[in-house]
């Protein structure tokens, strides 16, 4: 039942949140720099050269402060979210994520990648884009068309720029035909993630968002992506 004031309660809580939040996105990554310097000032991190890529909120809200600022910076998370829960967690609380979204410090981090463009809310899409719904066409398959979550995840993807090639990345690979006869997937009889082609040829249709299948479907069109579900230190 409804109990009044909440709504109210709910709307000043987000209100403060987002009055405590960083103004300054460039002193904001300062700081953060300077908290994993003292938290983490005696290991040194081996440099990897790839944009790593997070695919469970779970993980990197366990990781996310053990990874090093710089991998931090590139870092492009794709996340079973809607930004309005990132930007008013108290008035969307009704969701499995909601604590998670509550912490100040989690927050604020989604909100700055959120502001490079490098935060991909699953839970929103551009089925309602004009231009999406014409580029979908290409990807029909007798009654059954890719999801609109993985076209606008390959646009978005399009561009960005490869620090490895120095080019931008290559689209998503969203053709069944290509997953069934000429994926790597395909031309083994058991992947390297032990992946069949019918478990990838679902998710394009399903969005179901399976681990397995995302880090498949980004590094068989980019193998320069570094794929994770959290962040693991690897000392030199």
């Amino acid at each position: 039942f409804y109990l009044p004031g909440l709504r109210c309660m709910s709307k000043k809580a987000d209100k403060k949140l987002k009055k405590n939040c960083p103004r300054n996105w460039d002193k904001y990554f300062v700081l953060l720099t300077k908290k994993y310097n003292v938290s983490n000032g005696n290991v040194t991190e081996s440099f990897n050269p790839k944009r790593t890529v997070f695919i469970s909120i779970n993980g990197l809200y366990r990781s996310w402060r053990k990874c090093p600022p710089t991998s931090l910076y590139n870092a492009l998370l794709i996340l079973p979210l809607s930004a309005k829960w990132i930007e008013s967690p108290y008035k969307y609380e009704h969701n499995k994520y909601s604590l998670m979204l509550k912490d100040e410090e989690f927050s604020y981090l989604l909100r700055w990648k959120m502001s490079q463009n490098l935060l991909f809310c699953a839970l929103d899409n551009d089925a309602d884009n004009v231009e999406m719904k014409q580029y979908a066409i290409q990807y029909v398959s007798g009654l059954r068309m890719t999801s609109p979550m993985w076209l606008s995840l390959s646009a978005r993807l399009e561009q960005l720029y490869d620090p490895l090639s120095q080019k931008r990345y290559r689209p998503l690979i969203l053709d069944e035909i290509y997953w069934q006869r000429k994926s790597s997937i395909s031309r083994q009889s058991c992947g390297v993630l032990s992946m069949k082609p019918e478990d990838v040829i679902l998710e394009l249709y399903s969005a179901r968002i399976k681990f397995k299948c995302v880090k498949t479907l980004l590094m068989e069109s980019n193998a320069s992506l570094n794929v994770v579900t959290h962040f693991q230190c690897s000392t030199k």
